[in-house]
């Protein structure tokens, strides 16, 4: 069982090497940038980059945040998959929250269906998803290998990422942690949107 505890300092090198692997050639890409500033706090969470693959293997979806420095939020992300137009919202579910668990989930009109791993353990379909979660490098993301019997054969796929920051810290014991006034979020491309679908 892979360990799905999430620290804010984590990085998951051999998660890194896969996501920068050379595309095949019948791979699809496409990548759009969410404006900056547009949180009300101090932005640590702050989506720029999307990015959507889809290829005859697998798809998946990456975004990033700014690179951490000193200051480190307490807060979680979301990265929601929709692969059926045909069905209202998404099918699949990728969360993370720190300091907390990362978990992937099915997903049936925006709420949890089935569990595909979490912090309790990792189900046959849990092994297709790979995650990386690389807050110091500033890019979450996750990559789904077509799996018969899990995936399905989606053609097309788009995302809706949403992150929320409760508060921050610097200090690793967290002493000298400070909790916002309000929530900090940010969606790409809105609230419960989606980017446009990439197809392969």
């Amino acid at each position: 069982m892979r360990n799905r505890l999430v620290r804010p300092a984590a990085i998951f090198l051999a998660a890194a090497a896969l996501f920068v692997a050379p595309l095949p050639a019948n791979a699809a890409q496409q990548s759009w940038s969410d404006p900056s500033g547009d949180t009300n706090n101090t932005g640590l969470l702050d989506i720029g980059k999307v990015t959507v693959t889809n290829s005859k293997k697998q798809f998946g979806a990456t975004f990033r945040v700014p690179a951490f420095d000193d200051a480190r939020p307490f807060g979680s992300v979301e990265l929601w998959l929709d692969t059926d137009a045909k069905k209202s919202g998404p099918e699949f579910l990728y969360s993370a929250g720190f300091p907390g668990e990362s978990g992937f989930y099915t997903v049936k009109k925006w709420r949890i269906n089935k569990t595909w791993f979490n912090v309790a353990g990792e189900s046959k379909c849990g092994k297709a998803v790979k995650e990386r979660f690389d807050l110091d490098n500033g890019v979450i993301g996750i990559k789904v290998k077509r799996t018969k019997g899990c995936t399905g054969a989606p053609k097309r796929v788009r995302v809706y990422a949403r992150t929320t920051a409760t508060g921050q810290y610097s200090d690793d014991d967290y002493s000298d942690y400070v909790d916002y006034d309000r929530k900090e979020n940010d969606f790409y491309p809105a609230y419960k949107k989606f980017s446009p679908w990439v197809r392969r």
